[in-house]
């Protein structure tokens, strides 16, 4: 049932409530004349009789009038004898209510049968006395069911007539047929639910401001996009209030341009009530009349919110990707220089007289290089450049077997809680870097509570979704290992949230910290494609989470260390090192250990070497040479030697090192610096891993 009271949902955005009302009541009064009118005429010509043809054919033309009235209105006018219950329809009343003039009777029982059900008590219930008392009620909206099936929206209105006395006697109306106004605003109605369900998935919210009235008038989703309740009156002074305060004056300075003809789009911040700040982006224009004069603009706005945090992690991952390469270069040749001073400090530890003063010198310039070795190191987990031995490693049982380190790191003022859930959380990672990235966060956890407090670390298996991974672009959907270290501390200031993953940053005093603690976290996670982000908050601590992606197979049973070998030898080495110190240091060490040494200052000097060798057992070569590099370099001598031994050396490990380990074309990398123990270590493993008939040519 539908009724005036309903006006506003029934008729489109032009024609209004009062609007429609006021057309119905001049229909009423023009049916009522022409009924008087009609009347009038019939009597004068029952009085008259026959003799006076002209009443009658006026009547006639009149009541065609009336008809054809009626028709073009989609009206039909009825009549209610309240004394005799006789009834009279107008032909068009007949028709609107699903009758035809020609066969049907008008009765109130026919009226009523032709209702919908659910419509009948509000007619039924109508009483004649409150017409009689002067009560009008609100024209109703009702349905009529035709005999065809079809079904027709119906205003009915009324007005009473009373005699001399005050008597009511007649009831006389109009019907008026607004089925097809009715479907025409259910699909503006349709229409307008589609055009704001595409704006909120799109968050994209429309606006119009008219000239002439000042009114402002805002689309459902742009209220949710600036934090304000739906259906909150929108003035210019509201809407400037919810932009930041640093952008207003850039938002006030577009309108200027829009009116000057030079409208572009701006992005601004609007800040919410829970802390957040979205990013949106406003396009604008205005219409003039015939005269040039703005009598309305209108625009969109876009929350961008999603875009602006990609962009600003592309331009983060940019700029770490830049200080990583950067480092990584200084890293390489760090590792040259500390590779001659480590090994020549080795060569003459050998040789000094226990408890000398020489010996403590020696030990202290050692250890002084292992320090910067550690250092360099950091720098290339930042360049994500380190040499890795990736496993499938339960991060689980790594984290259980890791409390008494952890526990160690924090000191005794400090808790360290580890919850790990149940079932495997298996991950392909080199397991001393996920083992610095535990110690690193806990170091990092520690330093922010400077009176103690309780570190929580969790390792679980989540699945990212969707909606999750796509504002994170080194996420993908799917299984994930988890691993979330958390701190009761004062919390990030924001003014530094954005640089806490860069390297060398730190708010500690100078001397006390490297700053390369969280950037080297991060470089080891995105090295193994994985995520990291932490979320703080003032005085209720920091939580860092790494996300890992999640392997199906179990995890790799741990290693027994394997017995030592002997370092010595009597093979034949090329050694291919372009740099002159390291190259006369490894010289040094395998002829001493009783190798036969060819040296070659680059790849194509090694390969002239080669063709005037009688013997070749081990290659062992710089990866990154002018000319020839230490991968084509064996490439091409495996050719002539298919026995041959390779080990490839490089400070600055890169994708072609890697490539080179994995396809075979070299026995074992070795990341400089290398100690002496370790080179003769891996040369000898090299050589006894080859088939008899080494060293011979093919």
């Amino acid at each position: 049932m539908l009724s005036w009271a309903d006006a506003d949902d029934l008729a489109p955005a032009s024609v209004s409530r009062d609007e429609s009302e006021r057309r119905i009541r001049e229909l009423n009064e023009r049916v009522e004349r022409l009924q008087a009118e009609v009347a009038l005429l019939r009597a004068r010509q029952v009085r008259a009789g026959e003799r006076d043809t002209g009443i009658g054919s006026l009547l006639t033309e009149r009541e065609a009038t009336f008809s054809e009235l009626e028709r073009l209105a989609n009206v039909g006018s009825w009549a209610w004898d309240v004394r005799t219950n006789e009834v009279a329809w107008s032909e068009q009343a007949f028709r609107i209510f699903g009758f035809d003039p020609a066969v049907d009777v008008p009765t109130r029982e026919a009226f009523f049968s032709a209702l919908h059900p659910d419509d009948r008590e509000l007619l039924e219930n109508a009483s004649p006395r409150a017409a009689a008392a002067g009560i009008t009620a609100p024209a109703p909206c009702c349905r009529f069911i035709h005999r065809d099936g079809s079904t027709r929206h119906v205003i009915l209105s009324g007005s009473p007539i009373h005699d001399q006395s005050g008597q009511l006697i007649r009831l006389v109306g109009a019907a008026l047929d607004v089925t097809e106004f009715i479907e025409v605003n259910s699909e503006l109605r349709r229409m307008a639910q589609l055009l704001n369900e595409a704006e909120r998935m799109a968050s994209l919210g429309s606006w119009s401001w008219c000239a002439e009235s000042g009114r402002i008038e805002w689309s459902e989703t742009m209220y949710g996009i600036f934090g304000i309740e739906p259906g909150t009156p929108i003035t210019r002074e509201r809407f400037l209030d919810r932009v930041h305060p640093d952008d207003r004056e850039h938002v006030r300075s577009s309108g200027q341009c829009l009116f000057d003809g030079r409208a572009r789009p701006i992005e601004f911040r609007v800040p919410w009530a829970d802390g957040s700040v979205r990013h949106v982006c406003m396009e604008s224009r205005i219409e003039r009349d015939e005269r040039g004069l703005v009598f309305r603009s209108m625009g969109t706005v876009q929350d961008i919110t999603s875009r602006a945090q990609l962009l600003q992690q592309l331009c983060h991952s940019q700029k770490m990707d830049a200080i990583g390469t950067f480092a990584g270069g200084i890293a390489h040749d760090f590792n040259n220089y500390l590779m001659v001073i480590g090994g020549n400090v080795q060569l003459m530890l050998a040789r000094a007289t226990p408890g000398s003063f020489e010996q403590r010198r020696l030990e202290e310039i050692g250890t002084a290089a292992s320090s910067c070795t550690a250092l360099t190191r950091q720098l290339l987990s930042l360049a994500r450049r380190q040499v890795s031995a990736p496993r499938l490693v339960d991060v689980g049982m790594l984290a259980q077997s890791r409390v008494p380190l952890l526990k160690r790191v924090l000191g005794d003022h400090f808790e360290l809680v580890l919850a790990v859930a149940a079932g495997a959380a298996v991950v392909r990672v080199d397991p001393a870097q996920l083992e610095q990235v535990l110690v690193n966060l806990t170091v990092n956890a520690r330093d922010a509570m400077a009176e103690g407090g309780v570190v929580t670390v969790e390792i679980s298996r989540v699945e990212v979704e969707p909606d999750f991974a796509s504002s994170r672009p080194a996420l993908s959907s799917g299984p994930y290992v988890k691993v979330s270290v958390k701190d009761t501390g004062a919390g990030i200031p924001l003014a530094i949230a954005a640089r806490v993953f860069e390297p060398f940053f730190t708010t500690k005093p100078n001397g006390k910290g490297t700053g390369l603690g969280l950037s080297t976290v991060y470089g080891i996670v995105k090295q193994w494609r994985g995520h990291v982000e932490f979320e703080s908050r003032p005085e209720s601590g920091t939580v860092f989470c790494v996300w890992l992606p999640e392997h199906p197979g179990p995890a790799d049973s741990t290693r027994q260390p394997e017995s030592p070998r002997p370092a010595s030898g009597h093979e034949t080495v090329l050694l291919a090192e372009d740099e002159p110190q390291v190259r006369h240091l490894i010289q040094n060490v395998l002829g001493l250990a009783g190798y036969t040494v060819l040296i070659a200052e680059n790849g194509q000097h090694a390969l002239l070497l080669a063709e005037q060798a009688e013997r070749l057992d081990l290659l062992l070569s710089d990866v990154r040479m002018p000319h020839i590099g230490g991968v084509e370099l064996a490439r091409r001598l495996r050719g002539t030697w298919p026995d041959l031994a390779v080990i490839l050396m490089s400070g600055y490990p890169d994708i072609e090192s890697v490539t080179a380990q994995e396809s075979g074309v070299g026995d074992a990398l070795l990341p400089k610096p290398i100690g002496t123990a370790e080179l003769l270590a891996s040369v000898r493993a090299a050589l006894d891993g080859v088939v008899r008939g080494a060293g011979v040519r093919a």
